[in-house]
């Protein structure tokens, strides 16, 4: 240790020596009596405040706390005027070590700190010494290696006079274990003097160096650069040093000075004026953090509905340093809490929040973790629905969330025909190209026109964060007015019995435009038979299959029997259908156009004709509802059974019906659930459309009413023809 105005202050070495690069000298220096254990240390901070007077230095120790040893320091100064002269731990003291010189003409205030590492945690030191001699230009500069085996734990630096002297870099070398130092001195023939403090290499295990080397700088440049260690380390010591540019070796020559080298307890900043073209490095070696220890032990579910709570966690510190605790919610105002109390929140909006626990040891290493979570506490709500007051007869109920939901099903969404317990049967679908889903309800059967029908949505369905609905319900009333051309508007052809037919009745039209159409499935290689009566007034039908005409079948025998009036072999699999379509002619033989149906066969499987479903030939109008209206004839001559005629099932308290009155047309018999409510003419000496024949007020119930053709003789003059009608 070189001679010091102060006698308490430590030598770095016994004496100087005479050559530019003296031989390391291994110095023994007493550590605790256990082995040292591997970071992460606890660790001490002590600052002070230097007052260095105008022209002149001063010295100062930063004292550790007991049981803590000096590892490093550093300084802050306003401006170039300040420059270090010496600096090392100093065990002598137990303290960090400065003198700092002021080339100004004023006094300047200089922040020092000093880390300093509990002396267990460390073990046992050992110091290496070396010395150089500067040379012709006052400089020296070299580094002092640790052993085989060892690492460094720090370093210092002092020259062997107490004259006007630089340190103008010093730090630790980051290609190995050895510490560097570089200076100017005034005196000549002084000794720069460089301490390495070393452990085992085992006590740095997990080091990590860190460092930050700035672009290439001109002659009298300054710049600052700063060495910051990964998030979970810590500065356990640093330094700078300079090299020429495009040299990767220390540089022996001037090249300038730092004269700021700082420290705090995550990062090493240096501010050096360099000369030449000159590169200049800031170092830390970065060795692992005692950070304190937070786990969320009790906390609100990720997505909740509950607005206000509690949420508890545990804080501890490795190392048994203690700790302030505070917590923030949603970076609000902090507010002390602690480890295994509850923290209560709340009441909270929906969105996301989080509880943020920060817990800072003695030494100053925090950790700062939240706990985010969602939440929902808000109730899905119906955002829209397709049928409100009125309903399609065959459209599907459909409905969506204000957000996506759980629990639609067969369950929670019905639908009750008004005064029912029994909800309706049918299919329930979800579409997921939108966002909500939409959830739609198709009825096994056609809703009955002016039913009155309540939608249910039941309370077990809800959304992600389990707010449940409650239940809701809403009433619809489906259409009120049929059109001709409705398949509610039930079209019946004249019925007849025939002990020739298969199950005994058959069904005839002769009009063109009427039809018959079935629809049905098959398999591959299934066969389709048609069967009807021909007879002496028989005419032609066209039949189609799947919208393809297939045949034109012929009703004409000259004597009345069953046939088989179209056959068709290998149907493809799938769904088709069937229609039969009368045109109103016959052959030259015939003599009338009637078209009888009896029955079709599928391979083995047989529709009677009451299956098929039948409908008159529509007249278009333009004056008429709906641009048109049905019309049916029925000749009672030679007749056996039935009248042709339109049946509507309906719910309503009233019903109106509205025809078309011709010249060609007669009268029918209204039947409201079975009973004769009267005879209506549709007779007219001109056409008049869309008019009102018959009016019924009825109870609040499903009815069914009959339109039935009385017809005449040979079916002149006995048209019915209905327009549409309206349930009250």
């Amino acid at each position: 240790m070189p001679r010091l105005r102060l006698q308490s202050r430590r030598r770095l070495v016994a004496a100087a020596t005479t050559c530019a690069l003296a031989a390391a000298v291994l110095v023994a220096v007493a550590g605790p009596a256990e082995a040292a254990v591997a970071a992460p240390w606890r660790w001490a901070k002590v600052t002070s405040v230097l007052t260095v007077p105008a022209r002149s230095n001063s010295s100062t120790d930063l004292v550790c706390p007991g049981g803590y040893v000096p590892v490093s320091g550093g300084m802050t100064a306003p401006n170039s005027s300040l420059y270090r002269m010496l600096e090392y731990p100093n065990p002598g003291s137990n303290g960090y070590t400065f003198t700092i010189g002021n080339s100004a003409y004023v006094n300047y205030n200089v922040d020092l700190v000093a880390w300093c590492a509990n002396a267990s945690d460390v073990g046992p030191i050992d110091s290496v010494t070396a010395s150089f001699v500067e040379g012709t230009n006052g400089r020296a500069a070299g580094q002092a290696t640790c052993p085989e085996g060892e690492g460094v734990l720090s370093g210092g630096v002092d020259w062997g006079t107490t004259g006007d002297r630089n340190i103008d870099y010093s730090g630790p070398n980051p290609n190995g274990g050895s510490w560097f130092a570089s200076g100017i001195s005034a005196a000549t023939n002084d000794t720069l003097y460089i301490e390495v403090r070393c452990v085992p290499n085992s006590s740095l295990a997990n080091e990590v160096v860190a460092s930050s080397t700035s672009g290439v700088l001109g002659g009298g440049s300054t710049g600052t650069q700063t060495a910051t260690c990964p998030a979970g380390t810590r500065v356990m010591t640093g330094g700078s040093w300079a090299r020429a540019f495009g040299s990767a070796a220390f540089d022996l020559t001037n090249r300038g000075r730092s004269w700021v080298s700082s420290q705090t307890a995550h990062s090493w900043t240096s501010t050096a004026a360099v000369s030449g073209n000159s590169n200049f490095t800031a170092i830390a070696i970065c060795i692992p953090a005692d950070k304190p220890v937070i786990q969320f032990t009790q906390t609100p579910a990720s997505l909740s509905n509950v607005r206000s709570g509690t949420l508890t966690f545990t804080a501890s510190d490795p190392l048994g340093q203690s700790m302030t605790v505070i917590c923030n919610v949603d970076g609000g105002g902090t507010f002390p809490c602690s480890s295994g109390s509850p923290v209560s929140y709340g009441p909270l909006g929906d969105g996301t929040h989080y509880i943020q626990v920060v817990a800072q040891n003695s030494e100053g290493e925090l950790s700062n973790p939240q706990y985010l979570w969602q939440i929902d506490a808000t109730t899905p709500t119906v955002a829209g629905k397709s049928a409100t007051t009125s309903a399609p007869l065959g459209a599907p109920f459909v409905f969506w969330f204000s957000e996506a939901t759980t629990g639609v099903d067969a369950t929670t969404f019905r639908v009750f025909p008004t005064g029912s317990a029994t909800p309706l049967a049918g299919q329930i679908t979800t579409d997921n190209g939108y966002f909500p889903p939409k959830f739609a309800f198709q009825p096994d059967a056609r809703l009955v026109p002016g039913g009155r029908y309540t939608v249910e949505l039941g309370t077990a369905i809800h959304d992600a964060a389990d707010n449940h609905i409650p239940l809701t319900t809403w009433q619809v009333r489906t259409s009120t007015s049929v059109q001709n051309a409705s398949v509610d508007l039930v079209e019946s052809w004249d019925p007849d019995a025939s002990t020739a037919a298969s199950g005994g009745h058959y069904i005839s039209s002769k009009t063109a435009g009427s039809k018959a159409s079935l629809g049905f499935s098959s398999v591959a290689g299934d066969d389709l038979a048609v069967w009807g009566i021909r007879g002496p007034d028989g005419g032609y039908a066209d039949v189609y299959l799947d919208g393809v005409k297939r045949a034109q079948a012929s009703f004409y025998a000259k004597t009345a029997r069953r046939a088989r009036v179209f056959q068709l072999a290998d149907l493809p699999s799938g769904t088709h259908e069937l229609e039969i379509r009368v045109l109103g002619r016959k052959p030259s033989a015939s003599t009338n156009t009637w078209v009888r149906l009896d029955s079709v066969d599928v391979a083995a499987t047989t529709w009677q004709e009451t299956a098929l479903r039948q409908v008159f030939r529509k007249v278009n109008a333009s004056t008429a509802s709906a641009g048109s209206y049905d019309t049916v004839s029925h000749a009672t001559a030679g007749d056996n059974g039935g009248r042709p005629g339109y049946a509507l099932t309906f719910r309503g308290t009233s019903i109106k019906l509205y025809g078309a009155k011709t010249r060609a047309s007669g009268k029918a018999k209204i039947y409201v659930d079975g009973v004769l409510k009267g005879t209506v003419d549709f007779r007219a000496s001109s056409t008049k459309q869309n008019v009102r024949v018959f009016t019924a007020t009825l109870a609040n119930k499903v009815h069914v009413i009959r339109v039935v053709a009385v017809g005449t003789t040979h079916g002149a003059r006995s048209a019915v023809n209905v327009d549409r009608l309206v349930i009250g």
